[in-house]
Order: C-alpha cells, then sequence, then structure tokens
C-alpha cells in the first residue's frame, strides 16, 4: 500500500521497521500525522502554487514588453533585451524574491491545527485554477503596458538610448513588488532577499555598463520618473486586491464563522433538550 501510494508515510512501531523503510516520510507516532498534512502538507501546496504563479507572470510580462515594443516600432524584429539581460533576469534578479515565497505562510500554525477544515480547501484546486491563471495574465499584460507607454511618455527625449536601460529597471521593481506585497508575514530570511535582489542588480550596473546605461538611472529626474511608472502600474492592481479582499471573507474567517454558528446551535439544543 505504502508502495502503490504517492506518498508513502510509514509509523515506527513494535512490529519492526519494514513500513517506516519503504515509505517516502517515517514519522514516530501518529499524532505527527496531523502536523505533517496540515501544517507542512498545506504550506507546501500554497507556496507551492504562488511561486508556479509568480513563475508564469515573470515570464508573460518580459514576453509581453517585447511584443508591445515591436508592434510600437513598426513591427521590427529586433530583440530589446540582450541574452545576458534575459539570462540573469531569469536567474540572478529574481531568484531570490521567487525563493522568499516559499517561506511565507498565510495561517499561523495553532490555527491550522485547530482547524483541520482549511485542508479541505485545497482540494478545489483554486490556487493554481483558470481563474486564477487569467489573473495573472492580466496583471502581466497590463503591467507591460504601462512600463512600455510610461517609457515613452516620461523619456521621449532620446528613447532608443535609454529604453532598454529604463524597462528593465522597471521590471526587476514590478517583481519586487509584486512578490512582498503577496507575502502575509516577513522573516529576516525574506528581507535579505529583497535586500540581495537591490544589491545584484546595482552591481550589474557597474559590472554591465555596455548593455545597461547606469548614468540614466542616477539621474534624479530619470529616478523618479521610474518610480511613477512602478507605482501606476502597480498601485491599480493591488487597490482591486483590497477591495476584493474587503468584500470576500479569508478561509479562517470564513471557518470562524462556521464554528461560532455550530456552537449556538449546541447550545440551542442542549437548551431545547432541558
Amino acid at each position: 500500500m505504502i508502495l502503490k501510494a504517492d506518498i508513502g508515510i510509514g509509523i515506527v512501531g513494535k512490529e519492526g521497521l519494514q513500513a517506516s523503510l519503504s515509505s517516502d516520510f517515517s514519522i514516530q507516532k501518529f499524532e505527527i500525522l496531523n502536523i505533517l498534512l496540515l501544517w507542512y502538507g498545506r504550506l507546501t501546496y500554497k507556496n507551492s502554487a504562488k511561486m508556479s504563479n509568480f513563475i508564469i507572470h515573470r515570464g508573460l510580462i518580459i514576453s509581453f514588453i517585447q511584443c508591445i515594443f515591436s508592434c510600437i516600432f513598426y513591427y521590427n524584429a529586433v530583440a530589446l533585451y540582450n541574452g545576458f539581460l534575459i539570462l540573469g533576469y531569469s536567474t540572478l534578479y529574481t531568484i531570490f524574491p521567487a525563493m522568499s515565497l516559499l517561506l511565507d505562510y498565510d495561517i499561523n500554525f495553532s490555527e491550522v491545527i485547530k482547524f483541520p477544515s482549511l485542508y479541505r480547501g485545497l482540494l478545489k484546486g483554486r490556487e493554481l485554477s483558470i481563474k486564477n491563471f487569467l489573473g495573472w495574465t492580466w496583471k502581466s499584460i497590463f503591467q507591460a503596458t504601462v512600463i512600455m507607454i510610461g517609457c515613452i511618455y516620461f523619456f521621449s527625449d532620446n528613447i532608443f538610448l535609454k529604453i532598454v536601460t529604463i524597462t528593465f529597471t522597471e521590471l526587476i521593481f514590478a517583481e519586487v513588488l509584486n512578490v512582498y506585497f503577496v507575502i502575509k508575514h516577513f522573516s529576516c530570511a525574506i528581507i535579505f532577499s529583497l535586500i540581495g535582489t537591490c544589491f545584484i542588480y546595482l552591481l550589474s550596473l557597474i559590472t554591465l555598463k555596455n548593455l545597461l546605461n547606469i548614468y540614466s538611472i542616477f539621474e534624479s529626474e530619470t529616478f523618479k520618473n521610474i518610480i511613477k511608472i512602478a507605482l501606476i502600474s502597480w498601485i491599480p492592481i493591488e487597490v482591486f486586491n483590497c477591495i476584493v479582499k474587503i468584500y470576500s471573507k479569508s478561509e479562517i474567517e470564513q471557518y470562524k464563522a462556521h464554528e461560532i454558528l455550530d456552537d449556538k446551535e449546541e447550545i440551542l439544543l442542549n437548551n431545547l433538550n432541558i
């Protein structure tokens, strides 16, 4: 049974270690199964889903920027970013924000153990649903459009000399903002990943002078416009998310409400029996 299961869990017992050695996970007591499933299992699924959505968005936004660039400039098939920049964007510049999603948790350990029905919500597959995918796709299209149009609007002078540096910097800002405003609980490792991402990008500005125009970034007016574009591409989406959160209850709030109703029903039934 353990070998045929997708994930086998063996318990060390008086009968021996055969089941434990043949399993994927070995536990000492049956009560540990609650922690393994309800806490670690739930976190693994939800955080892996978050990281998958982020990686999808990360690939879509840079593709849409290239597509918009080609459409604006007479359908020219010239690549906007050099191969080194694309490689760095997929690895060095976004690896720490992506991995920091695995360190996040939305509900405390005590609440997860108290409300085991929270695990049932994972069976609905909402974290990786078509609706969620379309939401991240729309987010990529919106942010890519704002970044490219904003770059052309704010930097109309010598646009061809600045467009690569400005749009690529906006990409890094957008990805960092998207990740760190999804995270519910910050830790030292998550904050370090933010600082590390910024440090790596600043270091690359110095080392890749032939690919990125470092002098245009540190001009006061240029930096202000970069911040403006980043905020314009991010604020409307976050405002929409906040409105949705206000008018929709979270999982833990729903289960707490159900528990209160169940307690009231139990009290009412006890009173009727009396």
